[in-house]
């Protein structure tokens, strides 16, 4: 695989709300020809890495725990995208393996930047109704409204998506810095909570590999972070009255803290119906309206508590074996940076089988480093 394709097919797998056909409640996506297409071309090559072995635990055993419920009734789509994530991740699998995992890189920041530019030109072709959104109370919830969106699921997956991507830059700090600056006017004009603390996680992880690789830049360092501390409270300060910021004030008092604290409340009784293997992939929303939930919520908005729900404690440990795997592979520290920072907004949304997250996993921990214990070349 050439990075000029894996740059295509990171865009493909981001292009999430164009349907060229539904079944039912299924709809047949640009990226699901992609992920057919990239299958039948990997077939003949089959690979199947040990390295993976958490992965395909975890998404096996979600296919095997929840097939009986399906055997009456057809499939949800959140089922049918647990066999596409695994499909995709076999065929990134068989032709990973000769890939660099810099070149690898390069290509994902290719892609990352391509669509935080759209994005952002996107917010501005918008800019009516982002200020209307701005103009209203805090504590009405409101977002504003897009007429085109990649994601998918509102302003907030959006902005979450792109931020999330920062991670691929960590080893260049020019092009971090231009994308930190997309990240967050697209977080200022989506109104994202969720994008913000995403944007501020790759930052961290940025500080410090940065701290890491600079050990003989101490002064260099003490200049920054004494600007740092001074700068920071003062930007905080000015941005503390922006529309962004009032959301986060208003957390526990608007729509979208709400109906989760809400739903949420549910979750111990419709746990307890079963515990071990829970109640099968796609029923979290079902099960909480079961015991009393009336709420519109399409999901969970919780990974530890949709893990809980759908595959019961023996999903949540293997998804818990699987997030330990990733974070304990050493050099490769865009992978740890996006997996973790995945894993935070994962207590506050995400609906699980999402095949982009399967992709960027899968294609960085197969991709060969060039050298065991790299010294990254930082751009200055």
């Amino acid at each position: 695989m050439k990075p000029l394709a894996i740059s295509a097919l990171y865009i493909t797998l981001s292009i999430q709300t164009l349907s060229l056909i539904s079944f039912g409640g299924a709809d047949l996506k640009i990226y699901h020809i992609a992920i057919a297409i990239l299958a039948l071309l990997s077939a003949r090559k089959l690979v199947i890495s040990k390295s993976l072995l958490p992965i395909y635990a975890y998404l096996i055993f979600i296919l095997l725990i929840s097939l009986p419920g399906y055997l009456l009734t057809p499939p949800s789509s959140l089922y049918i995208n647990y066999i596409v994530c695994i499909v995709l991740c076999v065929s990134i699998n068989s032709f990973s393996g000769k890939l660099d995992y810099e070149q690898t890189i390069v290509a994902l920041q290719h892609a990352a930047l391509a669509i935080a530019v759209f994005t952002a030109f996107n917010s501005f072709l918008n800019m009516d109704t982002i200020r209307a959104a701005q103009a209203m109370e805090a504590s009405t919830g409101a977002r504003p409204e897009f007429s085109f969106m990649l994601y998918g699921g509102g302003v907030n997956l959006e902005a979450s998506w792109i931020a999330l991507a920062g991670a691929f830059f960590l080893k260049n700090r020019k092009l971090m810095i231009t994308y930190l600056a997309l990240s967050l006017f697209i977080d200022y004009c989506m109104l994202s909570r969720a994008g913000f603390i995403a944007t501020m996680a790759v930052f961290l992880f940025f500080t410090a590999f940065e701290v890491r690789q600079a050990k003989r830049k101490h002064a260099h360092l003490i200049a920054l972070f004494t600007f740092a501390g001074l700068a920071i409270p003062t930007i905080i300060n000015k941005l503390s009255n922006t529309a962004l910021f009032q959301r986060f004030a208003n957390i526990g008092n608007e729509p979208g803290s709400v109906g989760r604290l809400n739903m949420w409340q549910y979750f111990t009784d419709a746990f307890l119906q079963h515990p071990f293997l829970g109640h099968g992939a796609g029923n979290a929303i079902t099960a909480i309206q079961q015991v009393g939930f009336t709420g519109l919520d399409g999901n969970i908005h919780n990974y530890i508590l949709h893990n809980l729900l759908e595959f019961g404690i023996l999903g949540l440990a293997l998804w818990l074996w699987l997030a330990l795997f990733i974070i304990r592979i050493k050099h490769k520290p865009e992978l740890t940076a996006y997996f973790v920072t995945f894993s935070i907004l994962s207590l506050i949304q995400f609906r699980g089988a999402e095949p982009l997250l399967y992709f960027i996993i899968t294609i960085l921990i197969t991709s060969k480093l060039s050298n065991p214990e790299p010294q990254a070349k930082l751009n200055s």
